[in-house]
């Protein structure tokens, strides 16, 4: 066989190394939210087992704030502040059947989440109250999906509205 056609990498064609194929890639080392934006974080059972989970949805991925669900409960709760979260930056999910034990629990906080209140027909009797008098300070915000003016009477009491609509309007 002539080997004399073959090219050498090493010494390419005019200048270009033959057999080489240049690539870029970039891995993650944390990512940071730009000063005064909240990102925030509704995360998955499983994230919430240990402290180190938790902190790398802060730590790696800059999710800020994080929504602490309504099935937790204190232990979960010093488990988000162990992990890094501070009080201002920890949304709990209450529910008309808990509306005065979570507050009271967890004390002041950035804000108390009501979700779908309207849709789910739930009486926000109380529930300002509640936050008021054990947990002065912190937001009760709501969240809705409906397109509706049923929505106006539980707006009015709320100090933030999430929307999302799950069809075109």
């Amino acid at each position: 066989m002539d080997t004399s056609k073959f090219i050498d990498p090493a010494m390419g064609i005019e200048g270009y190394l033959c057999g080489v194929k240049d690539v870029t890639w970039w891995a993650l080392d944390h990512y940071e939210p730009q000063s005064g934006v909240i990102v925030g974080i509704w995360p998955h059972n499983a994230r919430m087992q240990n402290s180190t989970e938790i902190s790398k949805l802060k730590n790696i991925y800059g999710f800020n704030y994080i929504l602490f669900a309504n099935a937790y409960d204190l232990t979960k709760f010093n488990l988000v502040l162990s992990a890094g979260y501070t009080r201002n930056k920890i949304m709990a999910q209450i529910l008309p059947d808990n509306f005065q034990l979570k507050p009271y629990q967890y004390g002041s906080i950035y804000s108390y989440y009501v979700d779908e209140p309207y849709e789910r027909g739930y009486s926000m009797a109380g529930i300002r109250d509640a936050i008021n008098n054990n947990a002065p300070g912190s937001k009760l915000i709501i969240s809705g999906y409906r397109r509706t003016y049923g929505l106006d009477g539980y707006v009015s009491t709320s100090d933030g509205v999430l929307f999302s609509s799950y069809k075109h309007w």
